[in-house]
């Protein structure tokens, strides 16, 4: 089986009109604040009260998403401390429960950005201070190169 094309514009239409609440982080969130970057999923932190996490997880499933391990996706199973990667009908979705560098959600939102994706397809992005901590926080080299171009972008 091939992989979806990745959409995120669908999976930000479909998250915004089920009334998820999240902030989206990773390539994403990069490409955001000016850095070219290839992705191929959308990284997102979403609010953790059980109903935000039991809607989330009824889009996902509506947008053809199972659980890893479960098969059944539930709020209970997206609660969990752990990172999920979701194949959807419109390509990878990642859900990240543990961000390092992440003080709370409502901090990550209170600062996050609003930025059109498609037309008539805005999403709620983490802030680039946030992006940067979280990507030196991780260590990971993709994530240090992420965050010198940044710093180059912006002058930091």
């Amino acid at each position: 089986m091939t992989a979806p094309t990745f959409e995120p514009e669908q999976l930000v239409a479909a998250l915004n009109a089920a009334g998820v609440a999240y902030v989206i982080v990773g390539g994403i969130a990069v490409a955001a604040h000016g850095v070219v970057r290839a992705t191929a999923d959308l990284d997102l932190v979403p609010e953790p009260s059980a109903d935000n996490l039991d809607l989330l997880a009824r889009t996902l499933a509506d947008l053809g998403a199972e659980h890893p391990v479960d098969d059944v996706l539930t709020g209970k199973s997206l609660a969990r401390p752990v990172s999920f990667k979701l194949q959807t009908r419109h390509g990878a979705l990642q859900v990240l429960n543990r961000m390092p560098a992440v003080p709370s959600f409502a901090r990550l939102r209170e600062d996050a950005i609003v930025v059109a994706i498609a037309p008539q397809v805005s999403a709620v992005v983490c802030s680039r201070d946030a992006l940067r901590a979280m990507k030196l926080a991780s260590g990971r080299p993709r994530d240090l190169v992420d965050v010198a171009e940044l710093d180059e972008l912006h002058g930091r």
